[in-house]
């Protein structure tokens, strides 16, 4: 199965707030491609809590383009132009669950220095008791462009890397769970 879908979406200004006016009114625009070679399965859906008994894979790829307004944490108002491309690979098969994705933004300010962070991330998921109790596990990684790129994330850090282990219990599924997660973030100067 082959999928592909595009979509405008509201602008990713900052400092805007919840159901406040906007900085600016430019939007998003997102073009991506997905392909389930081994049957259908929800990538969007972290862990396998709807048991695949099927081995299931996904590999999606998605270019995105952002024309915003950013605060930088200031009061300077600056116009960026964001181009972003992601590639991601799922697999599901009896209460085991692998995601992983690389992603690469380029960062066009006004004033033209260029930032070009790049990540990516992979997790893992097993149903200790199927459907009901998950052990977890995630590493991300993102090249913050020597401190030049933009966010809380990256702004004045060469990298930042985190470390996850967690546990999961779904009372329903997705819509009603508990989990209880040890997060270690690294910034490196």
């Amino acid at each position: 199965e082959l999928y592909a879908s595009a979509g405008i979406f509201n602008g990713s200004s900052d400092g805007e707030g919840i159901n406040r006016p906007g900085l600016d009114t430019n939007h998003t625009g997102v073009l991506s491609v997905r392909w389930n070679p081994m049957g259908k399965m929800n990538p969007y859906q972290e862990g396998d809590v709807d048991w695949t008994d099927d081995a299931a894979v996904s590999v999606g790829a998605a270019y995105a383009y952002s024309d915003y307004k950013s605060s930088l944490g200031g009061d300077t108002v600056e116009d960026l132009g964001a181009n972003s491309v992601s590639v991601d690979g799922n697999l599901k098969y009896q209460g085991i669950s692998v995601h992983t994705e690389i992603f690469s933004t380029s960062v066009n300010p006004d004033n033209g220095d260029n930032t070009n962070p790049v990540g990516f991330y992979a997790q893992a998921g097993y149903f200790w008791i199927p459907k009901k109790l998950e052990l977890a596990a995630r590493y991300g990684y993102v090249d913050c462009d020597d401190g030049t790129a933009y966010g809380a994330l990256c702004s004045g850090y060469d990298n930042a890397n985190d470390v996850t282990v967690g546990v999961n219990y779904y009372f329903w599924k997705h819509h009603l769970k508990a989990q209880l997660n040890y997060d270690f973030l690294n910034q490196d100067v």
